[in-house]
């Protein structure tokens, strides 16, 4: 029988850049989480006695060029050297960009796959043969997969690969191939990495192809459960895995009901009741939540106007939960005003009725919103704002319908509530 566990994108001390936009982040929980998840594989590989352990790509991240994050690798392979457990390595498409990882030796137990051609690694006390290449630039354009050998007979044979095989959301396609590429080679595995989400490509077929995901999640993209498999042959060519998570915190969008709700306290009652279902399902791990707020709301345009106070609120509550360990990463109004009748009277000529119109006329015309968008004065305050704007989560995206609809909503209801507030004070 071969036992072996197999996993991919560490991302050791990814940077996590964005995290300086929210006010309050765990930063350094965060940015250590990385390390604890490697540490928690390492456990796991000698607990559960695998013969060997495969990391297929991007054990470092293109920002962590420091010495410290290659010296803690090194101290949790030693402790595999420690237990007998031989790691075979492969460099991705982060780790080729990092010199960094080239200067430091390895344990005698630390194999890493050639960047010039494919390699062929035989581990004869297992029956087990390995086939793979690693990155020798951080863009791989060309198609490894069709230069790797055929499989060797008499042998459990392994493909390692880093790729995004036809492409994967929010992945770079690189080492490009088809399944049926794969499949070419005649070997019984295919582990593979590059790809964050876990994902079966073939399950119960032979042979297995799979994307074990990353081992811990980095931002609200990488949420649910992250973490490794452990392949189990019986010596026959069949192949059993069993995922293992290994995440220290937990990222989760936590959807909220809100339909019908007018007063503030049953949403915050209703946050609070799915945040403790979520902690619920997260064993006790950190909890970094996205809350949404969906359904047909008539406070709708409140929670709009009000939004950084509601978000402040939420916080405020999630606080005592779970020893402290749960922080709100953003919270999303996507709530809608409940269907009404139509007025009985034409609109009228008032500053309330005007701000209705003009939205009304912009929804109705996407093109014009559009246009507004594409003044020049917004292109070049664009060009000039800060990374963390322009992409990722905090991303301004003029050129997205979605976005663009949304901004529509919050402006709409940010200026009704101001010229009621003001009304009021006369």
């Amino acid at each position: 029988m071969i036992r072996f566990l197999h996993a991919a994108d560490l991302h050791l001390d990814s940077a996590l850049t964005n995290l300086a936009v929210y006010e309050g982040a765990p930063v350094e929980q965060l940015r250590g989480a990385t390390r604890r998840a490697l540490a928690n594989l390492v456990d796991l590989a000698i607990s559960s006695r695998v013969d060997f352990v495969l990391l297929a790509g991007d054990i470092y991240d293109t920002d962590s060029r420091h010495a410290g994050t290659v010296l803690f690798f090194i101290g949790q392979m030693s402790r595999l050297y420690d237990a007998k457990i031989p790691v075979y390595i492969m460099a991705g498409n982060h780790d080729a960009a990092n010199k960094m990882s080239r200067k430091l030796p390895y344990p005698d137990n630390v194999f890493t796959f050639s960047h010039d051609r494919p390699a062929t690694m035989a581990l004869d006390r297992f029956g087990v043969v390995l086939h793979g290449q690693s990155y020798a630039e951080q863009a791989e354009p060309n198609n490894l997969a069709l230069t790797y050998p055929g499989a060797v007979k008499g042998m459990f044979n392994i493909g390692v690969l880093h790729t995004a095989l036809t492409g994967r959301e929010g992945h770079e396609r690189y080492a490009p191939c088809m399944v049926e590429d794969l499949l070419t080679r005649n070997y019984d595995y295919w582990a593979l990495g590059h790809v964050h989400q876990r994902e079966s490509v073939r399950e119960n077929a032979h042979p297995r192809v799979e994307f074990p995901g990353n081992v811990q999640g980095r931002h609200i993209r990488e949420f649910g459960a992250k973490g490794c498999l452990i392949a189990t042959s019986n010596g026959s060519g069949a192949v059993t895995t069993e995922f293992h998570p290994l995440d220290v915190v937990r990222w989760k969008k936590v959807t909220v009901d809100c339909e019908g709700m007018t007063d503030r306290e049953d949403i915050h009652q209703q946050v609070k009741i799915e945040l403790e279902a979520a902690l619920a399902d997260v064993g006790g791990r950190m909890l970094a939540a996205r809350i949404e707020l969906e359904g047909a709301c008539p406070g709708h345009d409140a929670l709009l106007a009000k939004s950084a106070q509601l978000r402040d609120e939420i916080r405020a509550l999630a606080r005592p939960l779970n020893n402290g360990a749960v922080w709100i990463e953003k919270v999303v109004v996507s709530t809608f005003r409940p269907v009404q009748r139509a007025p009985a009277s034409p609109i009228g000529d008032d500053a309330l009725s005007e701000i209705a119109a003009v939205a009304a006329d912009l929804r109705a015309r996407p093109e014009r919103l559009q246009e507004l968008l594409d003044l020049d004065a917004l292109k070049a305050l664009a060009g000039k704002m800060p990374t963390e704007l322009v992409e990722g989560e905090m991303a301004v995206l003029l050129r997205d319908p979605v976005w663009a609809s949304g901004l529509l909503d919050r402006a709409r209801a940010m200026l009704v509530a101001r010229a009621t507030a003001k009304g009021a004070e006369r």
